[in-house]
């Protein structure tokens, strides 16, 4: 299976795209989404591949597919990145480590007018990380904890600047499998004692 394989039909993707098209309608428009409902069942299956809802179950699957090869997370998202570049005169988005935010950043570059927000497009995501058997996104939210697990002492004065750049090194080598505050510390450990 190469970059654009699918692990579904393409008929199982329109089926569900145009279901949660038809959701986003009924969230974002309340009693007025019943004028638009009918609207979206006669879309083409061609029209509904040009939905965000479609591109976000293609990226997910990509996502799916590549990482069951043992491809690293950044590595993914840039030959996802660098595939769709190439239809778009070369514009490219920035590096990003996380699926949920590429996708986000994706679908407010390729469909502004649908005024997706971040809670919609994570979701979304959730959803096809359960449907093609991924993990789901780590629970990263002891990162806004105190930092008062550390092993050593924490230094009198903080260098944010060497902080920053520990946690950007940690990001873009693709998370190393990080699930547990200990995990980060001890990944991030060389970072700190280089500084800046």
């Amino acid at each position: 299976m190469g970059l654009l394989s699918s692990i579904f039909s393409t008929g199982e993707k329109v089926a569900l795209a145009r279901d949660w098209a038809k959701e986003r309608s009924r969230r974002d428009l309340g009693p007025v989404a019943a004028e638009f409902l009918p609207l979206i069942d006669k879309l083409s299956a061609l029209q509904v591949m040009g939905l965000p809802e479609y591109s976000i179950i293609t990226i997910v699957e990509t996502f799916a597919d590549l990482t069951r090869k043992k491809v690293p997370p950044g590595e993914i998202l840039a030959r996802i990145e660098a595939h769709r570049s190439s239809f778009s005169g070369g514009v490219r988005l920035p590096e990003r480590a996380e699926l949920e935010v590429y996708v986000f950043d994706r679908m407010s570059l390729e469909h502004p007018t649908a005024e997706l927000d971040r809670e919609w497009t994570d979701l979304l995501v959730s959803r096809c990380r359960e449907r093609f058997r991924l993990e789901p996104r780590p629970d990263l939210s002891w990162m806004d904890a105190p930092m008062i697990t550390r092993r050593q002492p924490a230094p009198a004065v903080v260098d944010w600047e060497a902080k920053y750049k520990a946690l950007h090194g940690v990001l873009m080598d693709h998370w190393n499998g990080i699930t547990t505050e200990q995990e980060f510390w001890t990944a991030i450990e060389p970072y700190l004692e280089e500084g800046p």
